[in-house]
């Protein structure tokens, strides 16, 4: 079991673009940081990237393929058994797609990895969380957020698209991070829009139209900007605070979104 006192970061969806940017720069602050992919070979990569860049990385690793509910659960399960605490998670995994697809669970596959694993991930390892003082969870939203979204539609069963379900999606994740903030007040969770960045997601849908990799530096501001220390529930857009769409602060809506999520993932948050 990981007993030392380092800073402990995991980061999701860390072998390529943002997420593998943010996690090199949080290994290059002392952190030791474990690498979340979907395949060993993404997953090598990445850690042969890293550490060419620093050399001292301190570095673990998971593979996960997050469109499993019980895979991602058996993810948590086994960083739960090695270690002690968690000082930073970083749901920075998602997923864009064009034309519909079903996770192996016969879940809308966008609705899978962007909403249902960060989900079942920050209710699993709360234990780990709630362990350090100044610890932070960080759940990646976006400002491609839908100003109505019908809970009943979640699943895009029908007139797919990849935009509309990505949307759904972003506006989901901000809804129950604001969800998780009035019901553990003392838990540091924010929401962030992590910029307009080239990534392969940002070209597949609209292009390249954004700022490069090695600029995208927003997730890694919330992580580890210590006058942010006090600040809890709110959504950031350029490193600054903005309103989401007005459904994510709706508490009747937020309620019946959990109440699904809990429903599909067969996790349940404990009451304090």
């Amino acid at each position: 079991m990981q007993t030392d006192e380092k800073k402990v970061a995991f980061v999701t969806g860390s072998t390529d673009g943002i997420g593998l940017f943010t996690a090199t720069k949080l290994a290059r602050d002392g952190y030791k940081v474990i690498i979340h992919g979907r395949t060993q070979e993404k997953v090598d990569k990445a850690m042969n990237i890293i550490q060419s860049q620093v050399p001292e990385a301190d570095l673990d690793f998971v593979v996960c393929d997050l469109q499993s509910i019980k895979n991602t659960k058996m993810m948590c399960d086994l960083l739960l058994s090695k270690y002690q605490k968690l000082d930073l998670l970083l749901n920075n995994a998602g997923v864009f797609i064009l034309e519909r697809q079903e996770s192996v669970d016969g879940h809308e596959m966008t609705l899978a990895v962007n909403v249902l694993a960060p989900f079942i991930i920050t209710c699993k390892l709360l234990p780990l969380i709630r362990k350090t003082l100044n610890s932070r969870i960080i759940e990646v939203g976006s400002i491609s957020q839908p100003s109505y979204m019908d809970l009943d539609l979640i699943e895009h069963k029908t007139n797919y698209d990849g935009y509309r379900a990505y949307d759904y999606s972003k506006l989901s994740v901000i809804a129950f991070t604001f969800e998780l903030t009035e019901r553990y007040p003392d838990l540091w969770i924010n929401t962030l829009d992590p910029g307009t960045v080239n990534t392969k997601m940002l070209i597949l849908s609209w292009g390249k139209c954004g700022i490069e990799v090695g600029e995208a530096d927003d997730e890694y501001w919330l992580a580890t900007n210590e006058d942010l220390q006090k600040v809890r529930g709110k959504y950031f857009v350029n490193k600054v605070e903005e309103k989401a769409e007005k459904q994510a602060y709706d508490l009747d809506f937020r309620k019946k979104l959990f109440l699904k999520l809990e429903e599909i993932t067969g996790i349940k948050y404990p009451l304090n």
